[in-house]
């Protein structure tokens, strides 16, 4: 299979699933800012899944920049990542229905971090495909991705104290890594003009 397939497929997925996560919004009882303010449990919860799965989704194409083979396992661990993803939806509806309530944030927690062990399983089977372009790639979220668990971890059981701090934890760590991203592709640009700046001087030298 072909990067540009596998691509096109896993951004139909998200696409569809981003989608599905506004429609399954309440319209507000009454055409009141009451009514709707009512409401802003389901508003929050969406919010927080929207943005979370926004920044998994430039992450993976971060990740599949620098993929020149695909191989079956990292296909697997797609279909993995695509299968658990497209239960949020269901998952950010059942959380803000019972939003103060712990099991209904813990399922909602829980099903984030598989979705988070799924998509690293798919950065790992990436790097170990493609040694020569994506090495940096795996030591750079090495880190974050030690910091991504033991935050949503923490997350959880903060949510013994007060059930919402579950959804916090995720807001946090999508924070952590969107920042990541943005010193990744700053730093690579800095490199790739410093290349190019390099290239350019040993022409005119010759």
């Amino acid at each position: 299979m072909s990067k540009e397939r596998l691509i096109a497929f896993t951004d139909a997925v998200l696409a569809i699933v981003m989608t599905i996560l506004v429609l399954e919004l309440q319209l507000p009882a009454a055409p009141t800012l009451e009514a709707l303010l009512a409401l802003t449990d389901q508003f929050i919860a969406y919010a927080v899944s929207f943005f979370w799965l926004s920044v998994m989704w430039v992450n993976l194409h971060n990740e599949w920049e620098q993929v020149e083979q695909v191989t079956l396992s990292m296909i697997w661990w797609n279909l993995f990542l695509l299968f658990v993803t497209a239960v949020l939806p269901y998952g950010t509806r059942f959380a803000s229905l019972y939003f103060n309530h712990y099991f209904a944030q813990l399922f909602y927690g829980l099903l984030v971090f598989l979705i988070t062990v799924a998509f690293y399983g798919l950065c790992h089977a990436t790097a170990k495909s493609n040694p020569e372009t994506t090495v940096r790639h795996s030591q750079r979220f090495l880190r974050i991705e030690v910091l991504d668990h033991v935050i949503k971890l923490v997350g959880l059981l903060l949510g013994l104290v007060y059930p919402p701090l579950i959804m916090f934890a995720v807001i946090v760590t999508a924070v952590i890594v969107l920042f990541s991203i943005q010193h990744y592709i700053y730093c690579s640009a800095i490199r790739k003009k410093e290349r190019k700046e390099g290239i350019s001087y040993e022409k005119q030298s010759h």
